[in-house]
C-alpha cells in the first residue's frame, strides 16, 4: 500500500510543470487533500489489484478495504478530537500534532468527493486543470462546488453514523 500511495504523489507531481516549489505547493493544495488522495487511491487500488489477482495475497490476511476506510475514518476523528480540537481538515498542516488526520480524514474526504462526482474527477478533471486554474478553480471544476461549500458538506457527513459513511464506498 505504501508503494501506492508514494506513487500517487508523482501522479499529482507530475500534473504540474512549474519549477517554482511555492507555486507546486500551491496547486498541490491542503495538506488533506495531497495525503488524503494518495493514501485513498492507494488503498482502492491496492485492493482492486488484490481482488483482480494482479497482487497475491500470499496468505496474508489484509484487511479489506472497507475495513481500513472504517479504520481511517474513527482513528482521523480520535486523533482530530484529541490533538486538534475544533480543527477543521480544511486547516491541518504537517505540522499540527494532528497532523495524521489529513491522512486518514483526507482519504474519507476523497471517497466523498468521488462518491459525488465520480470516480474520474480527480484524474481527468482535477489534475489536468490545475495549473492552468488554480487549485480552487480546478475543484471547483471537477467536483461541482467550492472547497468552502465541500468543507461545510464534508464536516456533515463527518457526524453521520459510520453504517452510512461505509455505504458511499465503491465496491473494488
Amino acid at each position: 500500500k505504501t508503494v501506492f500511495h508514494e506513487y500517487f504523489h508523482a501522479v499529482q507531481h507530475a500534473f504540474i510543470d512549474s519549477l517554482d516549489y511555492q507555486r507546486r505547493d500551491e496547486l498541490l493544495g491542503p495538506t488533506w487533500f495531497v495525503e488524503g488522495g494518495a493514501e485513498y487511491m492507494a488503498q482502492l487500488y491496492s485492493e482492486k489489484l488484490l481482488n483482480d489477482g494482479t497482487i497475491e495475497r500470499s496468505g496474508m490476511n489484509y484487511p479489506s478495504f472497507a475495513q481500513r476506510m472504517e479504520w481511517k475514518m474513527l482513528g482521523g476523528k480520535e486523533t482530530l478530537d484529541r490533538e486538534c480540537p475544533g480543527m477543521s481538515i480544511a486547516d491541518i498542516t504537517y505540522a499540527d500534532p494532528c497532523s495524521y488526520s489529513a491522512y486518514e480524514l483526507g482519504a474519507w474526504g476523497h471517497a466523498y468527493l468521488q462518491h459525488l462526482a465520480g470516480e474520474e474527477a480527480l484524474l481527468e478533471i482535477f489534475h489536468p486543470f490545475v495549473e492552468e486554474l488554480g487549485w480552487e478553480a480546478a475543484f471547483e471544476r471537477a467536483f461541482g462546488m467550492t472547497s468552502e461549500i465541500f468543507y461545510i458538506q464534508f464536516e456533515t457527513f463527518l457526524e453521520r453514523p459510520l453504517s452510512e459513511q461505509l455505504a458511499i464506498l465503491p465496491q473494488p
